[in-house]
């Protein structure tokens, strides 16, 4: 009984029915974030919102989650998420310069080493996600958290980003890839910019989409950095070492401030499993860039890496979580309790995470999607779906009306059903609202992935709910 309070997978075929749960869970969620309506922070927090529930459902740690927990890691994982602008690219041995040099019509492309996108892939995934990995640490560990430990950890966290991203990062980037830096160089004496890379990053507190003075022929004008060659990738790149250097810090604070070595190992891990995901799953923008890529492969290989990132970083997730989830707690308390709070007040933050975990997100992704909304044939597939996604959303309002959340007691009797439906009112909303990815003709092979894979995903989800059960 002990075991089943603290962890659900107590034998291998669970283990790896969970994994594979998690993984097409995430991959159809990062597929989506990467549509219309899902993008940027604002979609990481939709994925990371769907992981989460379904962590708390695998894993319940007895009471020591509530809703305010839930948004609240969820909305760590986002804020962090990085840029990856032409970094992708990298591994094929080419960087384009994305802005023109003065007089040219043809983007510039330069060689670059497949090894230095290599390393900053990794550095790119491993600086993605330390907030959430800092959270997750927070839920499987032994010590007990507040909600200003979580802040401390944050304010390390960015600190030491900062610091490191307008001071060491432009010279480590430049030995990671010399051509890159020497490229923005190139770019900017074209424009006559008297500056170095480093200085301008300072100057423009790494905003990429500021406006600098240049000249052109004689003639003064001004042009976004981003909008210079190489000006982008340096400064998305300088970002992306200031992150990494950052989430290390933040592990290493973390096990010497609080003493929490699991803490600090789970950090670390999720840190490193984003790494991996993220890197591994960038080898499909490879293959689709070859003369000789399927032609599937070659006119979605961007969409193919979203999945495969989320594919990996899901089942990668579970599995390192695994160990740690078997082990005994000494304190098993409440993560960010709302104990000496007013009444009055803990009715706001309950009502303000639950709108925020299952309200917030659908809503905006309707109205996001919906603009594109042109063709009369889809507005009754676009009306069916958001009376369904009105109707599933009115059912997480009443099913507990105290805390009008479906984490009740026990929280993960509630995440159980909330991880499916809000899933499924995501997916809904992929299919039939705005692009209506279902009824296009023909169905692109992402779209036949990502029905697959829910397929597959309610099957192995039901599967491990009857292991779960007779367990």
């Amino acid at each position: 009984m002990k075991d089943r309070t603290q962890n659900r997978v107590n034998d291998g075929l669970s283990a790896v029915l969970a994994a594979l749960t998690a993984a097409l869970l995430t991959g159809i969620m990062w597929r989506l974030r990467g549509d219309h309506g899902f993008g940027g922070s604002f979609g990481m927090y939709c994925v990371l919102t769907v992981l989460l529930l379904f962590l708390v459902w695998l894993f319940p740690r007895k009471n020591k989650v509530n809703l305010p927990f839930v948004t609240l890691a969820a909305l760590a994982g986002a804020v962090t998420a990085g840029g990856w602008g032409t970094v992708n690219h990298q591994l094929t041995g080419a960087l384009t310069a994305t802005g023109l040099f003065p007089g040219e019509t043809v983007v510039t492309e330069v060689a670059v080493s497949p090894v230095s996108g290599v390393v900053t892939m990794l550095l790119l995934g491993f600086g993605w996600l330390p907030l959430f990995g800092m959270m997750l640490a927070m839920y499987f560990s032994d010590r007990k958290y507040h909600i200003f430990h979580a802040l401390e950890g944050t304010a390390v966290f960015y600190a030491a980003r900062y610091l490191f991203k307008f001071t060491a990062a432009p010279f480590v980037y430049r030995l990671i890839c010399p051509p890159a830096v020497r490229l923005f160089e190139d770019g900017l004496s074209a424009y006559g910019v008297d500056r170095t890379p480093q200085s301008l990053l300072l100057k423009c507190l790494g905003d990429q989409s500021k406006k600098i003075a240049v000249s052109v022929n004689g003639e003064a004008m001004k042009l976004k950095i981003k909008e210079i060659p190489g000006g982008r990738n340096f400064f998305t790149c300088c970002a992306i070492l200031g992150a990494a250097f950052g989430a290390l810090v933040l592990i290493v604070y973390f096990a010497a401030r609080f003493r929490d070595r699991k803490g600090a190992a789970i950090t670390a891990l999720i840190c490193s499993a984003m790494a991996v995901s993220i890197t591994a799953a960038d080898v499909l923008i490879l293959l689709g860039s070859s003369p000789n890529a399927p032609e599937a492969l070659a006119e979605n290989n961007w969409s193919f890496w979203e999945y495969g990132t989320g594919f990996l970083f899901g089942l990668f997730t579970v599995s390192v979580l695994l160990p740690f989830a078997g082990q005994k707690l000494k304190n098993n308390v409440t993560l960010f309790e709302l104990k000496g709070l007013p009444q009055i007040l803990k009715k706001a933050v309950a009502v303000l995470s639950f709108f925020c975990t299952f309200c917030l997100a659908p809503v905006l992704v309707v109205f996001s999607r919906i603009d594109t909304q042109s063709e009369k044939a889809v507005l009754p597939a676009t009306m069916i779906a958001g009376v369904l996604a009105l109707a599933i959303t009115a059912w997480f309002t009443v099913k507990n009306k105290k805390t009008l959340s479906p984490l009740g007691k026990p929280p993960a009797q509630g995440a159980q059903a909330a991880c499916p439906l809000l899933f499924g009112v995501f997916l809904l909303l992929y299919c039939f609202i705005g692009p209506a990815r279902l009824l296009e003709r023909p169905l692109n092979p992402v779209t036949v992935l990502v029905l697959i894979s829910a397929g597959l995903a309610g099957c192995c989800y039901v599967l491990l709910s009857v292991r779960v059960k007779k367990a």
